[in-house]
């Protein structure tokens, strides 16, 4: 309700007056409080009138709560940002990984074709180099597909990041 109407007791005996004073200036105190909430400031003391107070007990509670929701989100946000710094560098190490692969598929097609040339052209020869190929091309076709979905998993997860981080910045 509109709490900026002025209020006052008809007199001093008013007690009715000045119980309805006293309650529009609590209820003033509490918008106030509400308002920092809402601005996001949950350093805001609330101090309840007494134990009977269950609106002033009410706001504790729910400062407490999204303190701590607040809290959980920050937590949450530094575990996904922790995982996706290990996501990270697991995707460098397969990168790396496939990288001295190729090297190795490179280092074994030319002794391959020195093998060749010093050997000759002998079917036990043809047979080893394609096996050896068709091994080589199935490692470099896993490694393309584990690249692909490593890079799929860190999109999700730089997804998160930015609606946590949005979230938390709300806050």
């Amino acid at each position: 309700g509109d709490l900026s109407a002025a209020v006052r007791p008809r007199s001093d005996q008013d007690a009715f007056g000045h119980a309805f004073v006293a309650m529009t200036a609590y209820l003033r105190d509490m918008a106030n409080v509400a308002d920092q909430m809402a601005d996001g400031n949950l350093t805001v003391q609330v101090r309840p009138r007494g134990r009977e107070d269950s609106f002033g007990q009410a706001f504790v509670a729910m400062r407490a709560k999204l303190s701590q929701v607040i809290a959980e989100m920050r937590s949450g946000s530094q575990a996904i940002a922790t995982a996706s710094s290990q996501l990270t560098a697991s995707a460098q190490s397969l990168s790396e990984g496939a990288s001295e692969e190729a090297a190795g598929v490179r280092e074994t097609t030319a002794s391959l074709e020195e093998m060749n040339a010093v050997i000759g052209r002998t079917a036990d020869a043809s047979s080893k180099v394609e096996r050896i190929a068709v091994n080589g091309a199935a490692s470099a076709e896993e490694s393309g597909r584990a690249m692909e979905q490593t890079v799929a998993r860190m999109k999700v997860i730089a997804e998160k990041i930015s609606i946590v981080t949005s979230i938390a910045s709300q806050t």
